[in-house]
């Protein structure tokens, strides 16, 4: 049957993988595509205060996360201002951020894939890597 093993592989990624919005999904698909493999799910992390957070797209052996940032969520100023203090945490909390758009997934996708690329290559090896949280 054609389109066979595309459609096999796109649901076992699917059965696999959970994520809170089709950009997500999309982002980690381009990561996979590039022969990443990012976490299967919003990464759960305790930041130092305590307070359990979400990094939309999370490479926790490398401490990198991308986080995924729409103009439909992040129109209205309560989600856009408490974004900004997630990521705040997340940086204090030791992980190192990119974002990403779907302007920008559209337009620059090798783009995104380096900016990762880069900073997976500045990871130190010798952290341990970040547990999630329960």
């Amino acid at each position: 049957m054609a389109g066979g093993p595309a459609l096999d592989r796109a649901l076992a990624d699917v059965s696999e993988e959970l994520a809170d919005s089709s950009f997500e999904y999309a982002m980690r698909d381009l990561y996979r595509g590039g022969g990443l493999r990012p976490y299967r799910s919003p990464f759960p992390f305790r930041c130092p205060d305590g307070v359990v957070i979400r990094l939309d797209v999370a490479f926790p052996w490398a401490w990198v996360a991308t986080e995924c940032d729409t103009r439909g969520f992040h129109s209205d100023v309560a989600p856009f201002n408490a974004d900004r203090v997630r990521w705040s945490q997340a940086i204090q909390g030791g992980w190192a951020l990119t974002w990403a758009t779907w302007d920008r997934l559209e337009r620059d996708p090798a783009g995104l894939l380096a900016d990762v690329r880069a900073l997976l290559a500045r990871a130190d090896r010798s952290r341990p890597p970040a547990m999630p949280a329960l």
